[in-house]
């Protein structure tokens, strides 16, 4: 059905009469195009502190430097007991 109505909208279109070559060509094309890979060099973009960020987003954070500041905490204070 796709593939039918995609004719007669190229024939809407265009204002051409069917023609089954058209179709065969493009066929051929598409089997022609290699298939390109996502680009993963965008999954991650750079951290930024300033971009806006969701409510749990900064909950999220907010813990997280909370737990890293209480073990470096811990950690310095064992540095300092004496031995």
């Amino acid at each position: 059905m796709h593939k039918t109505l995609r004719i007669i909208y190229g024939m809407l279109k265009h204002n051409k009469p069917f023609d089954p070559e058209i179709d065969r060509k493009n066929r051929l094309n598409k089997d022609r195009q290699p298939a390109t890979a996502p680009d993963k060099s965008r999954r991650y973009q750079d951290y930024d502190s300033k971009a806006p960020v969701s409510g749990r987003q900064a909950r999220k954070r907010k813990e997280r430097k909370a737990t890293l500041s209480g073990s470096t905490a811990s950690v310095a204070s064992l540095a300092q007991a004496p031995t």
